[in-house]
């Protein structure tokens, strides 16, 4: 099953999310203004990231206010950032255990199994 981390206000979760009803795609859909993410959650993310800056939203203006060098974070110190602030998380993030989306991306989403060229 496909998990999805992301935010009612921003318009590429909407999109996303519609295109996964679209393709009859069952998912888990997590608000990440509302819900924590779990430790599991993360380390599943980090296993799939070649780069840790592929799920941090780099030009924020707090990215660069907390002035870190987040590859050199423990899990656990980079969790407790993410759960800090959240807004550091580029939305959305899609993933199955094997495969990771992160953004709209049509070409990693039909990895996902999701054909992005039905709109």
């Amino acid at each position: 099953m496909i998990q999805i981390l992301s935010d009612p206000g921003c318009p590429n979760c909407r999109k996303v999310k519609k295109l996964l009803q679209m393709n009859n795609v069952n998912f888990e859909s997590y608000n990440l203004q509302t819900e924590a993410i779990k430790q599991e959650t993360l380390m599943t993310i980090l296993k799939l990231v070649d780069d840790i800056d592929e799920i941090l939203t780099v030009g924020s203006p707090i990215y660069n206010e907390l002035e870190l060098d987040y590859s050199k974070l423990t899990p656990e110190e980079l969790l407790g950032v993410l759960r800090s602030f959240p807004d550091l998380i580029n939305r959305p993030i899609l993933f199955d255990g094997q495969h990771l989306c992160v953004g709209y991306n049509p070409e990693k989403l039909e990895a996902l199994g999701v054909k992005a060229d039905v709109f």
